[in-house]
């Protein structure tokens, strides 16, 4: 019974370490331009669900709605 136990408690485990072991490889390797597109995905994509859905965090944090989509902001910016 203690060694079935071990074995099933021990595979979320291993499951982690796979993930970890995976995101330190690519530790260092992202730049800043990545860094920004993350982010600006990150805070002008809107909520699918819950108590803020269709609303995007941008528009939670300054009260104004956004007017397109953010792929659309995205390719009007200058560079």
């Amino acid at each position: 019974m203690y060694i079935r136990l071990t074995t099933a408690s021990s595979r979320p485990r291993t499951a982690a370490d796979e993930a970890g072991r995976y995101l330190n490889s690519c530790k260092g390797n992202i730049t800043q331009e990545a860094l920004n597109l993350i982010m600006f995905y990150h805070n002008h994509r809107r909520f699918v669900d819950g108590k803020r859905k269709g609303k995007a965090p941008i528009e939670i944090f300054t009260g104004k709605k956004l007017k397109q989509h953010w792929v659309d902001l995205l390719v009007d910016q200058p560079s």
